[in-house]
């Protein structure tokens, strides 16, 4: 067993809406998943051979081999699988919509039960972010629901190797189970700026809230013993003075000197 971490691509995928399914339908729509996931790869030329995968009922998580660059997920990939997809609901029924998380970094790919390492984590947690339920839940024709991670994104969007630009990516701020992470939300064949119901996940907006909660860093000035509210500088009597009276200004948090 190498336990050595090594750097890999991984999906996480799983099937919106699935606990509300009866018996038969579960079963039908995690057939038609993994044989639409293995249509997709196919057409995309990622190996089958040599997938990890973890089935979790409702969806799996795949680490890829080392031999798939991770850009190849993108573009020919999650092209061929929101057209599977498509084509599928056109025609039967359970309607199938996925959720599909995309990430890479290292990871010890053979762990005692399964591939652990907290990029397996991120992934697994990103699939299920809020701000990607909601996307799907607002374009109700959507099929296919993707997250990338951050590094992910700045490493293989927009960088020359194919794939959607990265103006059809919009950037959100997930918190999921005590962790926080940035990732990009993507709806293949719609427009993702254009769901109102994601500005409260938007990562600037988010950031410009924890500014705005952040306490104002107010200075105290005393005159003449009178606090009135800061660096420190104290003036007294002789020829810089105010009314005849003392004034000492302190730092932030800074005791006033008695």
């Amino acid at each position: 067993m190498n336990d050595d971490p090594q750097y890999r691509a991984m999906l996480t995928y799983d099937i919106e809406d699935y606990s509300q399914r009866n018996n038969s339908d579960q079963y039908t729509l995690q057939s038609t998943m993994i044989r639409l996931l293995d249509l997709a790869a196919g057409a995309a030329g990622l190996g089958l051979l040599d997938w990890k995968r973890q089935p979790q009922g409702d969806g799996e998580f795949v680490v890829l081999p080392s031999s798939i660059h991770p850009a190849r997920l993108l573009g020919p990939f999650t092209d061929a699988l929101s057209q599977a997809i498509n084509d599928h609901n056109a025609s039967s029924q359970p309607r199938l919509r996925l959720r599909l998380a995309i990430h890479a970094g290292p990871i010890h790919v053979d762990g005692p039960a399964g591939s652990p390492g907290r990029n397996a984590v991120a992934s697994g947690r990103l699939v299920n972010a809020d701000a990607l339920r909601a996307a799907l839940r607002s374009v109700a024709d959507a099929n296919l629901g993707m997250i990338i991670s951050d590094t992910f994104h700045a490493d293989y969007v927009g960088q020359g190797y194919g794939g959607p630009p990265a103006d059809q990516f919009r950037r959100i701020k997930a918190k999921i189970k005590q962790q926080e992470y940035v990732a990009y939300v993507h709806l293949p064949g719609y427009n993702v700026h254009a769901v109102p119901e994601l500005r409260e996940f938007d990562a600037e907006c988010s950031e410009k809230e924890e500014k705005a909660e952040q306490p104002s860093q107010k200075h105290q000035v005393s005159v003449g013993g009178d606090w009135y509210g800061g660096n420190s500088y104290h003036v007294s009597g002789g020829g810089n003075n105010f009314a005849g009276r003392d004034i000492t200004i302190t730092e932030p948090g800074q005791k006033p000197s008695s």
